[in-house]
């Protein structure tokens, strides 16, 4: 006697996210193992265990069946099948940048998100508050604060100004200009 081989029908492992279109599984192919030489398993057919949900996570078994051998001879053989998996997974959240000028806390967060930054104080300055994209901070004019991350990038500077205001021996002019990210203060001795 002649002892049969064994063929392993395989079908596919599918993953989508929550709202994707389920797919035909006409177009989709099995793995076919153990055939011996050059014959062949045609025509096997795949099937869904249950109607998948595209609206909700869960998984559904993709079921193989059928199927003829074109070439060889199924007395020869002892097909045996493995379902598949269709995953429906929820979406990943979004995550969208902050970059921090003059200070910590920059990265990628999800909206909603709240996030921490902390100004870095360069010498001969002093904090003299946070600006940027729209977004409201807890505390604006804290050294370290929050805020809630929006669904969009965002740009996030520490504002400076000089610690000292120089110095004058008699009167003069004050002016005050900002570049930006530092806020300088000039006093003009009289001349």
């Amino acid at each position: 006697t002649i002892e049969k081989a064994t063929v392993t029908v395989s079908a596919p492992r599918k993953s989508i996210y929550v709202g994707d279109e389920i797919p035909e599984l006409s177009g989709l192919n099995c793995n076919i193992t153990g055939l011996v030489e050059h014959d062949a398993l045609e025509g096997v057919t795949l099937a869904y265990a249950g109607t998948p949900n595209s609206s909700q996570t869960g998984s559904y078994a993709i079921v193989p069946s059928g199927g003829s051998f074109a070439v060889g001879n199924a007395d020869n053989y002892i097909v045996q099948y493995q379902n598949g998996t269709l995953t429906i997974q929820d979406n990943p959240a979004p995550t969208y940048v902050v970059t921090v000028n003059g200070g910590t806390g920059g990265g990628y967060y999800k909206a909603g998100d709240t996030v921490s930054i902390s100004a870095t104080v360069p010498a001969g300055m002093a904090f003299a508050g946070w600006s940027g994209d729209g977004v409201t901070f807890t505390d604006p004019s804290a050294i370290n604060t929050t805020f809630t991350m929006p669904a969009r990038a965002v740009t996030i500077t520490a504002n400076f100004k000089s610690s000292s205001t120089g110095g004058s021996t008699g009167g003069g002019n004050s002016s005050s200009s900002s570049n930006g990210s530092t806020t300088t203060t000039v006093t003009k001795p009289d001349g």
